[in-house]
Parts: structure tokens; C-alpha cells; sequence
């Protein structure tokens, strides 16, 4: 089959309640082996792998056979006229670098946004995996992103890994992706406005939601870039009506119907639509990718390269959906 002929794969993402429950912590042995190999894995990919040829070529076999793009249509209380309908693509954690190969990454970009003819294209962090000389290859890949409401961005832990957070927003920048750090945005679409506001990494960053949401009213309809998704519950009681997330991977390698033996998230959320009931101001939702990229191994079990194409629109009369309920 040609490298460029991905046969991309589809499915469709159903709501759940999303349960504000801290995991146990499991097992405390199996974790710091596995605390052990994310930081060897860490150390690996920015000191030894850059300089062993065809690194790549192992994962962008699966890119190629196994890409995904998942489907979520999500109601939105209080969605303005002119926002009912708009298309959107979710990206997540790209992770360029040794093991993700920019022709491939760029034919799987080209293919998602073919398929999916987004409005506007968000990327929840995690572009790179661990220096900032992978830029030379994400760079490009960058400049491919073009939609009529933008193409937005927000950092993550690893894109903090690379110690010059800063060099990375202002490159990301310089290829027209703009990236959100504790700031918000107002986007006008059929004359009305949508707030899309992003913060900084949970683990390794600065994140201040307060400051993201500084000068948004009770009437504003906000959507929220966080890459880590744990900022959910919090931003739900914010008001914040669509969280966009990944991080997670979704475990990344894990058996079928089993927990991911390492969970990114300190709640249960893994992956997919998962909706918490906020009182009068109805559901808030989370979208919680995939992901696109790997770290630690080149490889996926149970757990396809994925991005999430959505469609926003306004609440139907008696229409609902499955909840959990927030204190407000």
C-alpha cells in the first residue's frame, strides 16, 4: 500500500457522567517501577534516540494502518445562533520527536482534516517529546493547520520537558497556530461570539484558570484548552461549557475492557465524551483525545492514534444526557 493511502478508521463517541473521584493509588511497588521507566523513557528520547536512525519507522506503520477519527456531536447549553453547527477537530499530544516522523505526521494531519473539514483546529498540547530540536520537524506540519477560525494550541508536560516552554509558544506562533497560556479569545462566527480560552500544563506548568477567564460573563459561552483533562471538575464550576483534552493517551498500551495499568489522570477518565451536571447551567462536557503520538515505547495496544472531529449545537427541547452532579 502507498505511505500516502492511510485507511482511516471511524467511530462514533457516546456521553458518559464523568465521576469526580479520586483513583486509588494501586498498587505502590508496580507504580515506582513504572514512575522508574517514564523517566528512562524521558531521558532516552532527549539524549539517545535523536541520534539512532529510523527510530520512526515502527510507529508510523501503525499512523499508516490504524489512524482514527472519532466523532462526538455535543448540545451546548446556551450556544449562540451563529455557533450551532460549527465543525471542529481536536488534536493531541503529536509528541515529534524520535519515534513520530514528520512525513508521516504530515500525511496523517493532511488525511484528519480532509476527512473532517474543520471550522477551527485545536491541538491540547504535547507537541513535541522532549527538545526543542524536534521543532524542525513540527514546524512544517504546523504550517499545513489552516481553518477559517484558526488554528489554536495550548502546552503540555512534555512540550515543558524541553526546558524553553517559551521558544516553543513563540515558534508554534510564528507558524500560525496561536497558543493560549492562561489567556482567552473571543471568536465571531455569524455575528455572534464564543469565548475559547487555554491553560498551562497542571503538572509542569503554571496553570491559572482564574486568569484565563478574567473578563468572561455568566452569559459567555466558554470552551477551555487544558491539556491535562483533572481540570475538568474545576472548570465546570467556573462555568466553562466544553473542556478539550488529552494527555492520557488512553493508556496507550492496556487489555481490552481493562484500566490502563498506567493512568495519566488522577480521576477516571481515560477517553472519549464524558458530560457533569453543573445545576441551572446544564451539562458541562470534556472531549479527552488519544492522542496522535507515543512515548516510552513505539507502539499502541488497544489504543489507535486518534482525533476527535465534533459539532457543536444548541440544546434540543427535553433533550439530556447522561450526567453526574457538581457542587456548585
Amino acid at each position: 500500500m502507498p505511505l500516502s493511502a492511510a485507511p482511516l478508521r471511524r467511530r462514533q463517541l457516546e456521553p458518559e457522567p464523568a465521576v469526580e473521584q479520586r483513583r486509588r493509588e494501586g498498587n505502590r511497588v508496580l507504580r515506582s517501577i513504572l514512575e522508574l521507566e517514564r523517566e528512562l523513557s524521558h531521558q532516552l528520547a532527549r539524549r539517545v534516540l535523536p541520534w539512532v536512525p529510523g527510530t520512526h519507522l515502527p510507529y508510523d506503520w501503525q499512523l499508516r494502518r490504524r489512524l482514527t477519527l472519532s466523532f462526538a456531536s455535543l448540545a451546548v447549553p446556551g450556544l449562540p445562533n451563529g455557533w450551532s453547527g460549527v465543525r471542529g477537530l481536536l488534536i493531541s499530544d503529536l509528541h515529534v520527536g524520535p519515534f513520530v516522523g514528520r512525513r508521516q505526521l504530515e500525511r496523517s494531519l493532511r488525511t484528519l482534516i480532509e476527512e473532517s473539514a474543520p471550522e477551527i483546529i485545536l491541538l491540547a498540547g504535547d507537541l513535541l517529546s522532549a527538545h526543542v530540536r524536534e521543532l524542525r520537524d513540527l514546524e512544517p506540519a504546523l504550517r499545513t493547520l489552516e481553518a477559517p477560525l484558526g488554528a489554536w494550541a495550548v502546552l503540555g508536560n512534555h512540550d515543558h520537558y524541553t526546558l524553553q516552554p517559551e521558544t516553543v509558544a513563540a515558534r508554534v506562533g510564528d507558524c500560525g497556530v496561536q497558543v493560549l497560556n492562561n489567556v482567552h479569545r473571543r471568536l465571531t462566527r455569524k455575528n455572534d461570539e464564543l469565548v475559547l480560552a487555554g491553560i498551562d500544563d497542571l503538572d509542569m506548568g503554571q496553570p491559572d484558570l482564574e486568569a484565563a477567564l478574567r473578563g468572561v460573563s455568566e452569559r459567555d459561552t466558554v470552551l477551555l484548552m487544558s491539556h491535562n483533562p483533572d481540570t475538568f471538575f474545576e472548570a465546570a464550576r467556573r462555568g466553562v461549557a466544553l473542556q478539550l483534552s488529552g494527555h492520557t493517551h488512553g493508556g496507550q498500551i492496556r487489555r481490552r475492557g481493562r484500566q490502563p495499568p498506567m493512568m495519566a489522570s488522577r480521576f477516571p477518565l481515560v477517553h472519549g465524551h464524558y458530560t457533569l451536571d453543573t445545576g441551572d447551567r446544564g451539562p458541562a462536557q470534556l472531549l479527552l483525545s488519544e492522542g496522535l503520538g507515543v512515548v516510552g515505547l513505539p507502539l499502541r495496544i488497544t489504543c489507535a492514534p486518534e482525533a476527535i472531529a465534533f459539532e457543536l449545537r444548541q440544546v434540543a427541547a427535553a433533550e439530556s444526557v447522561p450526567v453526574k452532579t457538581v457542587d456548585a
